[in-house]
């Protein structure tokens, strides 16, 4: 059954409800961002391409076999060409191994 939701005295209609968790999801990973002064170039259309398959959508989360959104360059804003959508196993991988490793002082 679509979905209506009015935004700005606009409607959107979604054909699905996978349409319309990502349109959710669109909302609230721009708001984290920008809460974190980060800057967020990303359209929902861009957003939806990301996140065009709906298994890895579905297995989004917080464990390490969870699928996330990310920057391949966390010095750049969120655009495009600067996010991706992997395994969090491999942004842990690479956050442990890389310039962004933290170090521990004892």
């Amino acid at each position: 059954m679509p979905r209506l939701r009015q935004v700005h005295n606009q409607y959107w209609y979604y054909k699905d409800d996978f349409s319309h968790a990502r349109h959710y999801g669109f909302l609230k990973t721009r708001t984290s961002v920008k809460t974190r002064g980060e800057n967020w170039q990303l359209s929902i259309e861009e957003y939806f391409q990301l996140w065009n398959d709906e298994d890895k959508w579905n297995r989004r989360g917080k464990n390490s076999d969870s699928y996330v959104l990310t920057r391949r360059d966390r010095d750049r804003d969120w655009t495009f060409d600067n996010c991706e959508v992997i395994l969090r196993r491999t942004l842990l991988s690479r956050t442990r191994h890389g310039k962004y490793a933290h170090v521990r002082h004892i």
